[in-house]
């Protein structure tokens, strides 16, 4: 892997319009460097997703940041895709639930087998859950 000490970095509004924009530039930046597709393909999945996170769940009222913050930087041997966004002292329960959430993904040692797992629990589970977190896996 191509590593580089000039990361992607990307401000947008809090806007589901700008969320393909940020796969979009993701790919772009990644190709650049002459990555595999394979590994664009999935980068751009995951900045994409977080991004769709940081829209829902983020605290954007008060006013102190109007802004999601994306940043991709690729290095000799990994890529990190990182995104910030303000949370609400209300949003305590959201960010266990993820904390949670991560500490179950981390009990496996192959992520494909996190998202089977994952997949067998929704399966069973009833039809009003609206929460999936496969994203997350």
């Amino acid at each position: 892997m191509k590593a580089t000490n000039h990361p992607l970095s990307m401000d947008i509004a809090p806007r589901w319009e700008e969320v393909s924009g940020v796969r979009r530039e993701t790919a772009r930046f990644l190709g650049g460097l002459g990555l595999p597709r394979d590994v664009i393909d999935a980068v751009a999945m995951v900045a994409c997703e977080l991004t769709e996170n940081a829209t829902k769940y983020g605290s954007f009222r008060d006013g102190s940041q109007r802004e999601i913050g994306v940043r991709v930087s690729v290095g000799s041997r990994d890529v990190m895709v990182e995104v910030r966004n303000p949370v609400s002292p209300a949003a305590d329960e959201n960010l266990a639930q993820l904390d949670r959430m991560v500490q179950w993904i981390r009990g496996y040692q192959d992520p494909f087998e996190a998202y089977l797992q994952r997949l067998k629990e929704l399966s069973v589970g009833g039809l009003e859950s609206t929460v999936s977190r496969l994203g997350l896996v």
